[in-house]
């Protein structure tokens, strides 16, 4: 199972890496830290911890094949690539809303309004954060956000 888990970041890793790559970025932006700097470092991240997580598995010997767990992981790679592939014609707000209430349902929160709120705000909050705070072009998609 660590070994599909080591697998699924090095991948995800690499599309944060690939995607912070097609950033725009203005020419005047003339320091090293720009919009492409966060999600760089987090792909670059993802890519080092996955072959971690492959030697911790093969130093303790506990890397065995759970089925649950490999379909809970199938479901969450495959809901990531949807929210991929949703993001520029939706948007960052409502596509990444979308993805982070379907996930808490699928996890099994039944609060609904915990599930709402939490993942409204948090997209919003984030949003903001980075469309106005920090200048990062973000898709808007039809909300206009």
């Amino acid at each position: 199972m660590q070994f599909w888990v080591g697998l699924v970041l090095v991948v995800i890793g690499a599309l944060w890496i690939y995607g912070s790559q097609q950033i725009f970025v203005p020419r005047v932006m003339s320091d090293s830290i720009g919009p492409r700097t966060f999600p760089l470092l987090i792909g670059t991240v993802l890519v080092i911890l996955g072959p971690l997580v492959w030697l911790r598995a093969a130093l303790e010997g506990t890397d065995r094949l759970d089925l649950g767990k490999q379909s809970l992981l199938a479901v969450l790679l495959g809901a990531s690539v949807v929210y991929l592939l949703l993001f520029e014609r939706l948007g960052y707000v409502l596509s990444t809303a979308l993805y982070t209430i379907a996930l808490f349902y699928y996890l099994g929160e039944r609060r609904h309004w915990l599930t709402w709120i939490v993942s409204v705000g948090v997209t919003l909050l984030f949003y903001f954060g980075f469309a106005d705070f920090l200048n990062v072009n973000l898709p808007k998609g039809p909300l206009g956000l």
